[in-house]
């Protein structure tokens, strides 16, 4: 087996390091691409763009922190009844796409 020889390894472990070195992507390179995105959405006058990208930089920086509520079910009895339609559209939907036909 080629591993086993101790050049090939070691050329095959060289070209590893490099491509991960080349790849890696941290925080610091995607805010850098994120301030060149936003600079040449502003000289297009790509608005959508340039918000787009004030967004991530404000996320990436802690600005803005998303919050979701989660919440355990372990019984049927704690669903709302909007939850319960919802469950059971879902289901119903499922059921006939597994089954090729309406029920």
């Amino acid at each position: 087996m080629l591993l086993k020889h101790k050049e090939v390894k070691a050329a095959i472990d060289a070209g590893r390091a490099a491509l991960a070195r080349e790849t890696a992507i941290s925080k610091e390179w995607v805010v850098k691409r994120a301030v060149e995105a936003y600079k040449q959405a502003c000289e297009l006058n790509q608005m959508a763009a340039a918000r787009a990208t004030l967004d991530l930089l404000a996320r990436l920086h802690g600005h803005i922190v998303e919050k979701r509520e989660t919440r355990v079910i372990s019984d049927v009895e704690q669903l709302t009844d909007e939850e319960l339609a919802a469950l059971e559209l879902s289901l119903r939907r499922k059921a006939e796409a597994e089954s090729g036909k309406p029920h």
